[in-house]
């Protein structure tokens, strides 16, 4: 206010602060990613998220819009229900469903900072001309609790952009990217890290009717999707030392 208003000196901040969640402090960077953070890949391999970057297989689920995953935490607002909470809550009861994968990595050895965006590259079919993936990262406490960390979500026919919508094609895999934004966070020594991922998150998310028509606001008629994971299929992260 005083340099803007007044004409002082500026502030010395620097380029980025940012706060890490769940280590209670806040860093100054140069750049961002922070300068010093490294690009990490975990290959989803059966239901693991393999530290080794390699996996192979596929593992399919069938979402169905007439019974949608609810959602739990996250970017909610305003749905009425004074019981929904936001932010980072406990995944647990919705990751035994069936219409939810769930891939987990071993135990971490030493601190994991998060710092930068989250992205995952999958390899997708589906049996219908569109669907949605909905992928949530979560931080699993030795306890089983499974803290949302981060979400993001995917309506297939924008998987190359909005100004160019296209159908899937039925049985046919694409490589799609599915960004689950940026953050900063640390993930202890013996917690594990988790990728959900489902075709839903109500009512957070509009459903998808799975139908393909013109208008995916309009459609009326809820149709199941049966959707494959296959590889290569990588969660990307960038991890700050020390």
């Amino acid at each position: 206010m005083d340099h803007y208003l007044k004409g002082s000196a500026p502030p010395a901040l620097p380029p980025y602060r940012f706060y890490v969640l769940s280590e209670d402090v806040w860093r100054d960077a140069k750049t961002w990613p922070p300068e010093g953070a490294v690009k990490v890949s975990f290959a989803l391999w059966g239901d693991r998220l393999s530290a080794d970057g390699t996996g192979e297989g596929s593992r399919s689920f069938t979402s169905d819009p007439a019974h949608p995953v609810p959602s739990l935490g996250g970017a909610i607002c305003c749905t009425g229900d004074p019981s929904t909470r936001a932010g980072p809550i406990d995944q647990a009861p919705i990751e035994g469903r069936p219409d939810v994968l769930g891939y987990t990595s071993a135990p971490l050895a030493a601190p994991f900072r998060i710092a930068g965006p989250i992205a995952a590259h999958l390899t997708v079919s589906a049996d219908v001309p569109d669907t949605d993936l909905v992928l949530t990262l979560t931080d699993v406490d030795p306890n089983g609790r499974s803290i949302m960390i981060q979400t993001g979500a995917l309506r297939l026919r924008y998987r190359d952009g909005f100004a160019d919508p296209k159908l899937m094609v039925p049985g046919r895999p694409v490589a799609v990217t599915v960004s689950l934004r940026d953050i900063a966070w640390l993930v202890k020594p013996g917690h594990r890290l988790r990728l959900d991922i489902a075709g839903s998150s109500f009512p957070r998310l509009a459903r998808n009717m799975n139908g393909g028509s013109g208008d995916p606001h309009r459609e009326a008629v809820a149709h199941r999707a049966r959707i494959t994971i296959g590889a290569p299929s990588v969660l990307e992260l960038y991890r700050l030392p020390g």
